[in-house]
């Protein structure tokens, strides 16, 4: 496989682990705020959305592999 292969499977990769950060940042801050530590909360939010938006970057970047 060339590298421009392997990159593609690295990104699926990276991709995966993202969203399973993603939820466990989510449901920390889910926690957070049950327990009235709103700015916690808010910050673990906004690193979900973050988040997302590095694996939208990573799906451009993989189009752009294509």
């Amino acid at each position: 496989m060339n590298d421009k292969g392997k990159l593609k499977v690295l990104i699926d990769h990276w991709k995966e682990h993202n969203t399973e950060h993603a939820r466990t940042y989510s449901d920390w801050a889910d926690r957070m705020k049950a327990e009235g530590i709103e700015g916690a909360s808010s910050i673990l939010a906004d690193i979900v959305a973050s988040t997302e938006q590095l694996n939208d970057k990573l799906e451009s970047l993989k189009r752009a592999l294509a």
